[in-house]
């Protein structure tokens, strides 16, 4: 009903809205024409009477009708009302601006109050003023069966406004990500032009540092070999001496990336290889590394050289974060899992964790140890990117680190 309802309001104020531009009363043809224009279907009536129940004009043409007394009595109050009658809803409206009613289908609302010396009409205290006979009153009859075809168009419009929503958001969605990834391409291109620069940098590096620094060194070693007492001295410029040396070559493995053969390899032995290797580090800090080996083999398209320097780096640095700890198991598991279609290698160490963001580990020079260089999670990460896969650092409940190694599973 509510929507039967607003239509025959919106009805009877276009009505009400002509009758206001309209400076001359119209004929009943002109009148007939009006109603015709706005009542514009079958299942709506649209008729005009005076207050005396003359009717004016209907359209379409319907039974005769007398404006009812119980009309007259709301209207006098409220200037509308509306009821239903059977199939139908009435609604009975003022034609004019509200209460106080002007124009040439009605006159004003109430009477004009008295000049002075004259006696008020006796009618003057009516709603309708002395002029009654001259206001005009509309009804506006609609079907309550054009409800449905009403409530389809606006379940349709629903619909569309849904449907446009919803493509609207997914829109947005895709708008996100495709910012999100350009920003990450941005990034990266902004990666790889610092890249060529550290590469630029590395290459005079090799050529200005690397020769001087052998000198030294081998002749730090002579020096030590003729001294018949052990020099202290010596030791720490021949320690030193290799700490440059690892750094200058991290710089250059960052830098510039050795090209990849890449084939068919295994990974368990590569991984039991690479534990052997870190096995003098883990005695001497007394850790424990224990390895859960796979089910079934698994193989890789991979460089064997390089995917094992990055499980030694990897290794090494969960080994010498868990004996950094104090009062935590002294033990670095790992586990090397297939996952559709990949493979998962995780190293969990017990250390005190991340203290910050994960990218913040892997930004190049970034170290919390005395002699490390900060390029051994970089030069790891760039390894397997060129493998195709990805390596990341999780925070272990309970305190510790998890770096998750993922390559993609070879097929066949």
């Amino acid at each position: 009903m509510a929507v039967l309802e607003s239509r025959a309001i919106e009805i009877a104020n276009a009505v009400s809205a002509t009758a206001r531009l309209n400076p001359a009363p119209p004929s009943p043809e002109r009148a007939k024409e009006i109603l015709k224009a706005h009542a514009g279907a079958s299942d709506v009536g649209i008729s005009l009477f005076r207050l005396d129940g003359e009717r004016l004009a209907a359209e379409p043409l319907d039974e005769p009708t007398q404006v009812p007394a119980d009309v007259v009595g709301v209207l006098r109050l409220q200037g509308q009302m509306k009821r239903v009658r059977g199939a139908y809803l009435e609604y009975w409206r003022i034609l004019g601006p509200g209460r106080r009613l002007r124009g040439a289908w009605g006159r004003q609302f109430r009477g004009r109050p008295p000049s002075h010396g004259q006696r008020p009409h006796p009618d003057a205290h009516r709603p309708w003023g002395p002029r009654r006979h001259r206001m005009r009153l509309v009804r506006v009859r609609v079907a309550r069966s054009a409800s449905a075809p009403l409530l389809r168009s606006a379940t349709t419009t629903l619909a569309l406004s849904a449907a446009t929503g919803a493509l609207l958001i997914t829109l947005g969605v895709v708008l996100f990500f495709i910012a999100r990834r350009a920003g990450r391409n941005e990034a990266l291109l902004r990666e790889r032009e610092a890249l060529a620069e550290l590469g630029e940098l590395g290459a005079v590096l090799a050529h200005e540092v690397r020769t001087p620094l052998a000198s030294i060194k081998g002749n730090a070693q002579l020096i030590c070999e003729d001294a018949h007492e052990e020099d202290a001295r010596c030791g720490t410029i021949i320690r030193e001496t290799e700490r440059l040396e690892r750094l200058v070559n991290g710089l250059l493995d960052y830098a510039r990336p050795a090209p990849l053969a890449l084939r068919p390899v295994e990974l368990l032995p590569l991984l039991e290889r690479s534990v052997e290797i870190v096995a003098p580090v883990a005695e001497r800090h007394q850790v424990a590394v224990l390895v859960d080996p796979p089910e079934e083999r698994l193989w890789v398209d991979g460089g064997v050289d390089s995917l094992i320097q990055v499980f030694v780096n990897l290794l090494q640095n969960a080994i010498e974060a868990t004996a950094a700890a104090e009062g935590t198991e002294a033990l670095v598991t790992v586990t090397l899992r297939g996952v559709r279609g990949r493979v998962e290698l995780r190293i969990v160490d017990r250390g005190v964790g991340l203290n910050g963001p994960q990218e913040e580990a892997f930004r190049p020079f970034f170290t919390t140890k005395a002699e490390g260089t900060g390029l051994g999670l970089s030069v790891s990460r760039q390894i397997l990117m060129q493998h195709g896969g990805s390596l990341q650092l999780l925070r272990r409940e309970g305190g510790g680190t998890i770096a998750e190694l993922v390559l993609p599973l070879r097929s066949g």
